[in-house]
């Protein structure tokens, strides 16, 4: 009697581990003694099949809370490039840009993506600068410039939704400098959020590449020799280095403006 008492608690443990786990408890592969416990393994198989029931319904509805969060930013910065011309196709090369560097670094995949999609919103704050400034083809002054930079700052006042933290510190920090040297609070190394350290990257990258009134556009060569020994405005301390040198290591390769079909 004492081997069967023995027996079966050994079981109840092994089958409530599996529970813990979701695993289904028929798949226990001992043999029961008696009928109080194949009835309790009836209710906690039930019991497993409801819960990943309820799991998978509960990560479809979380997809789709996502999708539509990423649909969110997508209108948005549809409404940031009209709001800004010089923004038409930089908002879509930031993107690509970044899936690039992310698919060379080893990060969770659904904060990966995030960090994709919710990079186009880097600029989002701009929306709330006046107009003439942004369209301005002569030099602003310290205290125009003053008023373009606050456009990291007021970008939260459009992303203060929790799901919203990753678009969030993209737009608020892309301005950050490694080197403590940037805006709008001047932090320093990692207390950069990483989705901004790497937006900071791929937005100079192509900045330097796009044309502006006030400059012309670079080569690839050209952009790549600013960031890595650096002119009057841009210094390779600006960047993550880690992140820096897996750009750089994509560029390598070629020019990654010429893999985009349009942008």
């Amino acid at each position: 009697f004492e081997k069967l008492v023995t027996e079966e608690t050994q079981t109840l443990t092994k089958i409530i581990e599996m529970v813990r786990h979701l695993e289904d408890p028929k798949k226990v592969g001992v043999k029961i003694h008696t009928q109080e416990t194949l009835d309790l393994l009836e209710v906690l198989r039930l019991y497993v099949l409801r819960a990943n029931q309820k799991i998978a319904e509960n990560e479809i509805l979380l997809k789709k809370f996502k999708e539509a969060f990423y649909n969110f930013s997508e209108k948005l910065a549809v409404l940031a490039e009209r709001f800004d011309p010089e923004d038409a196709g930089h908002l879509r090369r930031v993107k690509y840009l970044t899936k690039l560097i992310l698919e060379n670094i080893e990060v969770d995949e659904d904060y990966k993506n995030s960090i994709v999609e919710f990079s186009i919103l880097h600029d989002i704050g701009k929306i709330f600068v006046p107009h003439s400034l942004l369209i301005r083809n002569g030099p602003l002054s310290e205290e125009e410039k003053a008023v373009v930079r606050r456009h990291t700052i007021d970008a939260e006042k459009l992303l203060s939704h929790p799901e919203l933290r990753i678009a969030r510190e993209i737009a608020v920090y892309h301005h950050e400098n490694y080197d403590g040297t940037g805006y709008p609070f001047g932090l320093k190394g990692e207390e950069i959020p990483f989705p901004a350290r790497v937006v900071k990257v791929v937005n100079t990258y192509d900045v330097l590449r796009s044309e502006r009134p006030y400059k012309k556009a670079l080569s690839h060569e050209e952009a790549l020799r600013i960031m890595l020994i650096g002119d009057e405005k841009t210094k390779p301390t600006h960047f993550d280095p880690k992140i820096l040198s897996v750009f750089i290591k994509i560029c390598s390769q070629g020019d990654p403006y010429e893999k985009i079909e349009k942008i």
